[in-house]
């Protein structure tokens, strides 16, 4: 069983999701938003949660696992989850109403006031460009060694 685990990746990760997941947010709320009008403090805590467990358990196996595979599938679930909930890393702790969809709405004045922008095509972009770039790694022809290092080694007299 401990030839399947990664112990480094596991702590990084955990580290990086406990700052990413609660120190970060706690200090937006405290300094951006300390009457809680923009921020949904519920919604920041359980997703700092639910990217703590992912995220570390996704680097708790190793890369040649059949678990990481599946637990890739789930954090790539949670991921699509965040882009449609908003309140999280991914989303600039921003309250959604839909996948890649920023609303803000509240009164000022007695004024109703709402607030729409949709960000979706930029993540469409993004996972296009990604996969574009899988693909031109897989079509890419192989390198053509430049240098012989056998060859060199008898100019230099060895």
């Amino acid at each position: 069983m401990s030839r399947w685990i990664n112990w480094v990746t596991f702590f990084r990760n955990l580290i990086l999701s406990i700052i990413f997941g609660f120190v970060v947010p706690y200090y937006l709320v405290i300094n951006l938003d300390p009457n809680g009008i923009l921020f949904n403090v519920d919604a920041l805590i359980i997703n700092g949660w639910i990217f703590l467990l992912m995220y570390s358990f996704y680097g708790f196996f190793k890369k040649e696992t059949v678990i990481r595979f599946f637990i890739g599938c789930g954090w790539i679930a949670t991921l699509v989850y965040f882009y449609t909930v908003g309140s999280n890393v991914y989303t600039s702790y921003l309250p959604n109403c839909g996948f890649g969809l920023f609303c803000v709405d509240g009164e000022l004045n007695n004024v109703k006031i709402a607030f729409q922008f949709s960000y979706a095509w930029l993540i469409i972009i993004f996972l296009s460009l990604k996969g574009l770039n899988l693909f031109r790694h897989l079509v890419k022809p192989m390198e053509e060694k430049k240098y012989d290092y056998l060859q060199f080694s008898k100019y230099l007299g060895e």
